[in-house]
């Protein structure tokens, strides 16, 4: 009964065992070649980089644009994602007013504009978004783009971030300068 039992032991003991397959050589005379297998695990990754600056341009001429009813601006940047095939990722955009108020410039008095993101830079409104929402689905192969494969897209840009003003609340506002920060952030899926 104990040979029977040390052997279940030895069974057990061998399939709790990990799955590696490394060898040991045979003696020999000339050559011994061995074998070992190699593991690795790359965690799910995310980057946005090559955010620039964006200025609205406001001209009496634009304002007088019968076609035109808001001023707007655009910033164009990379996201590396390695989720999956397609780049997969979130998007969230919040502003220093906070995810409660709406997106709100400061300056001699306040001035409210509105935001789209979009993972296509060839669509700059796909998603009208607000403080705290985050935008889902989105993935860096979107436009036909192939994933990319370094940090910095090879140089280009793969997403966007939109911005405007409408006329009626810049006819409103008092001059001056108007500043204010946006903070994107991406995400796994």
């Amino acid at each position: 009964m104990s040979k029977l039992l040390r052997a279940l032991v030895a069974v057990s003991a061998l399939a709790a065992a990990p799955a590696f397959a490394a060898t040991d050589g045979n003696l020999d005379t000339s050559s011994s070649q061995g074998t070992v297998d190699f593991t690795t695990v790359i965690p799910q990754m995310v980057r946005i980089s090559g955010l620039t600056d964006m200025t609205l341009n406001v001209t009496p001429a634009a304002l007088q644009n019968k076609y035109f009813s808001r001023q707007d601006a655009e910033s164009q940047f990379c996201v590396y994602s390695n989720v999956g095939a397609d780049g997969g990722y979130t998007m969230k955009v919040d502003g220093d007013a906070g995810k409660d108020h709406p997106f709100r410039l400061t300056g001699p008095s306040t001035l409210d504009y509105n935001v789209w993101v979009s993972d296509d830079v060839s669509n700059s409104f796909k998603n009208y978004t607000w403080p705290g929402n985050v935008v889902t689905g989105y993935k860096t192969t979107s436009g036909g783009k192939a994933r990319p494969t370094d940090l910095n897209c090879s140089g280009g840009k793969d997403a966007l971030v939109h911005v405007g003003v409408d006329n009626k609340d810049i006819f409103a506002a008092v001059a001056g300068t108007y500043k204010g920060t946006l903070k994107i952030t991406v995400a796994v899926n």
